[in-house]
């Protein structure tokens, strides 16, 4: 999680950020710690519960791990005063009724040992959830933290889910983007959405293009990146991806608890109140053709519901109908 915490300050409304003092310096963080502690829970939960609907699954815990370096020295004085971090990677979050929380690990708790190997004090908090990821694939293993100067061992599963790291990125904006494994949420979404249906409406969008490849079939296609995506064929082929994508979103939100309505809902208010965007783009549907197609995908899942149906995906429809 490499946050760039000047426009973090900015994107969570901490007016003034470069001139503010460490009370202003601390609230711009515990506002980001929120916004990364709702989408550890919101992510934990789309992930888990579409395991079955992903190619490549990963073991997933629910915690959120960050460090000092990781802060810019802006922000690093305050970071240490409010998270009480230290040298190494610490628990950042914990996300609601997940393997970590099981355990009884929490937030603040400094992470020094995975299984017999201790983590250095060097080490990124990004390595060490490879490192604890690496370590769950073989199964079960013990976690060690220091809590109030206590050491703590506790047993640590891992939960099968979809394989992606979802991040807050304090440099996004209000856009949001998808490589395959990571997902990265702009700030300005995260603190724009008004509900966790609709956090997850955007979470859901990024997971589905992963759980659907389409970062490997858009690059195999020559359309992934720069002009080759906005005109011609690649235009095409990419606003193609972002309607199945949204097709399958909500049935990632529906299958993990979350309102499938609350897409259109979103969808529709941010196009009207942030102009065209990818909204009005060559390679994006306009919001009101998206905001159309959720509606029928959300009636599709409620026919499913009332039915008693498996909420399976089925094929997208052609554009237009």
């Amino acid at each position: 999680m490499r946050h760039l915490l000047l426009a973090a300050a900015l994107a969570f409304g901490l007016a003034g950020a470069a001139q503010a003092g460490p009370a202003e310096d601390e609230a711009g963080l515990a506002a980001l710690r929120a916004a990364d502690t709702r989408l550890a829970a919101i992510a934990y939960r789309l992930t888990v519960a579409n395991a079955a609907l992903c190619a490549v699954t990963a073991p997933v815990t629910g915690l959120r791990l960050h460090a000092a370096a990781q802060y810019n020295a802006r922000f690093r004085a305050a970071a240490v005063r409010l998270f009480g971090l230290g040298d190494g990677p610490a628990i950042l979050a914990v996300a609601p009724d997940s393997p970590a929380e099981a355990a009884g690990l929490r937030a603040g708790d400094w992470l020094v040992a995975i299984g017999d190997g201790a983590v250095a004090a060097s080490t990124t908090a990004d390595a060490a959830a490879t490192g604890l990821e690496a370590a769950l694939a073989r199964g079960p293993v013990d976690v060690t933290v220091v809590r109030d100067g206590r050491r703590l061992t506790v047993p640590l599963v891992g939960r099968t889910g979809c394989a992606a790291d979802v991040v807050l990125n304090t440099a996004g904006g209000f856009n949001a983007e998808a490589d395959g494994r990571r997902i990265l949420i702009g700030a300005g979404l995260a603190s724009y959405v008004a509900s966790d249906d609709e956090f997850a409406a955007v979470v859901g969008h990024e997971l589905a293009h992963n759980a659907l490849g389409h970062r490997a079939r858009l690059d195999a296609e020559g359309a992934g990146h720069g002009l080759s995506r906005m005109v011609g064929r690649g235009a095409a082929l990419v606003r193609r991806t972002e309607r199945e994508a949204d097709y399958l979103s909500l049935y990632l939100m529906a299958r993990a608890g979350y309102d499938v309505h609350a897409a259109s809902a979103f969808w529709s208010r941010f196009g009207r109140e942030h102009g065209p965007g990818p909204f009005g783009t060559s390679d994006h549907p306009s919001w009101r053709k998206r905001t159309r197609d959720l509606d029928r995908a959300a009636g599709e899942i409620d026919g499913k519901r009332v039915r008693g149906e498996p909420l399976l995906p089925g094929t997208l429809w052609p554009e237009g109908e």
